[in-house]
């Protein structure tokens, strides 16, 4: 048994990978050489693993190509003024020079400000975490001032970002859900439809919001503050957009309309929908065209990264379907678990959270999951549902708390504006032991119950 685990093409493959990771390689070519390694231990050939990896690159490309459309749609509104008006208007309003806000109250409207703006950017109005770094720096001095824990609103980014696409089935929710979940089940055997996705996401759902409470009311619930006057100089540092005037303001709300009605019109397709929102800022006139062909670029460049992963994700779990080495890795997993269906769970969801560590996305990691679990699923004895729950749980494990994940790396982005902030210690750190804890043992113990 022993022999065989250690020639499994589909564990030499994801070690591969994650080595070459933790070794600081570029993800994209660390997920290459997994494919490499996985499909030359697999007995396929160089050709033959190159031509697998290129069929599995298409089940990638919509969603690669929505993440740099919306790349360029967050930059087009971000030059246009309108978010830093707003924010100006909600600063008069809860900071008036003859009333100053107390701590509390600043607190009490920021928290749920940071809840609503991730659930809002990541599904209805299609910015993903582009809203971050032009929204989270005006408000430093703010938060300095009610002495709010950065961490916690790193915690707080990290579970709307991530509970936005979770539960919500539009924008990167019906990407989640319908193009990556229900697909690869589909798949692979396992038919489901939205309702379905939905109640098997309140168990997620319920344990992040367990350990946001946590995070909120315990771990960081007393007061930190930070240098003021080194926030000041960083903000006075910071890129002026063009000058707002009114009309930007309807072209940037009629574009968010527009957006919004084509995916509701078109059952969900953010492509379009993006796309659309486009052409009405770019017909608002809110800057030149050759400006704004320049600005939508460096919006792409921005984006397009995550996509690429999630391309080469399906690559990756394309290679490993080929070797056949996932129905031997299932069965040795059976085998060396004895039948052991709490154990075999349990090591599931471990492997789960190794890759979505390593691919820094839930998205990049469904394919592959679901590859090897519903196999393993269905041998162990598990009913279609539980089977969902576990590929669920286990691409969510380490979507918060990946150092190469968007919510780790969005949150970093706006809260360390000034310097105060450390990408490890203060959003890693913090988001991964408060949701993927409370996702491990709430997730096995529900997979074992359904």
């Amino acid at each position: 048994m022993l022999n065989q685990l250690l020639t499994n093409p589909v564990l030499w493959g994801i070690v591969t990978m994650l080595g070459a990771v933790v070794a600081r390689v570029n993800i994209l070519v660390s997920i290459v050489l997994g494919s490499l390694v996985g499909g030359l231990m697999g007995g396929l050939s160089l050709n033959g693993t190159i031509c697998a990896f290129q069929t599995g690159l298409a089940g990638g490309t919509p969603l690669a190509l929505t993440y740099a459309l919306v790349g360029g749609f967050a930059s087009a509104i971000a030059y246009s003024g309108t978010v830093e008006w707003l924010l100006a208007c909600l600063l008069r309003h809860v900071d008036r020079p003859d009333r100053p806000a107390s701590p509390r109250r600043i607190r009490r409207i920021l928290i749920p400000l940071f809840l609503v703006l991730g659930l809002l950017c990541k599904n209805i109005f299609p910015m993903h975490i582009a809203f971050i770094p032009i929204v989270i720096p005006p408000l430093l001095p703010l938060m300095n001032r009610a002495g709010l824990d950065r961490r916690m609103v790193a915690c707080l980014l990290a579970f709307s970002l991530v509970v936005a696409f979770m539960v919500i089935p539009f924008g990167f929710g019906h990407i989640f859900l319908h193009d990556m979940l229900a697909m690869c089940l589909a798949r692979d055997g396992i038919a489901v439809n939205t309702a379905t996705m939905l109640r098997a996401m309140v168990i997620p759902f319920a344990a992040m919001a367990i350990g946001l409470a946590v995070a909120i009311f315990l771990s960081y619930a007393r007061p930190k503050y930070y240098d003021a006057d080194i926030t000041a100089k960083a903000l006075a540092r910071r890129p002026v957009p063009c000058a707002f005037r009114r009309r930007h303001l309807v072209t940037v709300l009629l574009a968010l309309a527009t957006s919004l009605a084509v995916q509701a019109i078109s059952g969900g397709n953010m492509t379009m929908g993006t796309v659309c929102g486009l052409l009405v800022i770019t017909a608002g006139g809110i800057a030149p065209l050759r400006r704004m062909d320049a600005m939508v670029t460096d919006g792409f460049r921005v984006m397009t990264l995550v996509g690429l992963v999630v391309i080469a994700a399906a690559g990756f779990s394309e290679v490993l379907r080929m070797t056949g080495g996932v129905e031997e890795l299932v069965s040795l997993m059976i085998s060396a678990t004895h039948g052991c269906r709490a154990i075999a769970v349990l090591c599931a969801l471990l492997i789960g959270l190794l890759l979505t560590l390593g691919l820094g996305s839930a998205f990049a990691t469904v394919p592959i999951v679901s590859a090897l679990f519903v196999p393993l699923g269905r041998d162990i004895g598990l009913s279609p549902f539980a089977t969902l729950t576990l590929v669920a749980v286990s691409a969510l494990l380490g979507e918060p708390g990946s150092p190469m994940g968007s919510t780790t790396l969005g949150p970093a982005a706006g809260l360390a504006d000034d310097g105060q902030f450390d990408h490890l210690r203060d959003s890693v750190w913090p988001t991964f032991l408060h949701f993927n804890v409370p996702l491990l043992l709430i997730g096995w113990l529900a997979i074992l119950w359904l």
